[in-house]
């Protein structure tokens, strides 16, 4: 195992800010509205289906989702399949997504993410606590550019922490970091500069790991 460099380490914290601000920023659907498809309101329930798909806007931050079938009650949930979220950070897809406004939580599957920063992001499934500014991806987490593979990660926006858990790989040029172990851990900082140990804290460890068990 080798030290991480400079450029690689801000290739790593790209890549991990750009998806937690779009997954963070995704979650606030306050002022949405349906830009196209065919509307079904159940009158009793007060939800809306759209069973062939549509898109809905949010203006006030310039998000667009679409999707083969939308489903949503205003101020409780939005439900889509086959969905894909535009915003100005870049672009991610989902086999299926789901936002509850009560606890703000936006839960998904089959996750794939692109920008101009990060290439071919994937995992099985994510879930982004935005009301604690907190994203976890699990599965398969994989990246094309830089190369990133892993079984879970939790990103901490608000300490300006990542985690890595499990089986992970690593690599940008010359630097590398792996864990071949099903409690291995790397932990990522961004303060002043960028920073990258295996030795992590217990309550650091603790305290991520506790927000993975939720996925």
């Amino acid at each position: 195992m080798s030290g991480i460099s400079s450029s690689t380490m801000k290739k790593n914290a790209l890549l991990l800010l750009a998806v937690s601000t779009l997954a963070l920023t995704a979650g606030r659907f306050s002022s949405f509205s349906v830009e196209s498809g065919e509307q079904e309101l159940d009158l009793g329930t007060g939800v809306t289906t759209m069973p062939k798909g549509g898109v809905l806007v949010d203006n006030r931050n310039g998000l667009r989702l679409e999707g083969s079938y939308i489903q949503f009650k205003q101020e409780e949930f939005i439900r889509a399949r086959n969905a894909t979220l535009r915003g100005s950070d870049g672009n991610f897809a989902a086999t299926s997504l789901e936002y509850a406004f009560r606890g703000e939580q936006l839960r998904l599957s089959g996750v794939r993410y692109s920008s101009s920063a990060v290439k071919g992001l994937t995992s099985n499934s994510g879930l982004g606590l935005l009301a604690e500014n907190v994203v976890v991806l699990k599965g398969n987490v994989r990246s094309q550019d830089p190369q990133l593979e892993a079984n879970t990660l939790v990103i901490d926006t608000a300490r300006n922490q990542a985690l890595v858990l499990g089986g992970f790989s690593y690599k940008d040029g010359q630097s590398s970091f792996k864990g071949q172990r099903d409690d291995s851990a790397l932990l990522i900082e961004f303060k002043s500069r960028p920073t990258a140990t295996t030795k992590v804290p217990a309550d650091v460890l603790g305290r991520l790991r506790s927000y993975a068990n939720k996925l």
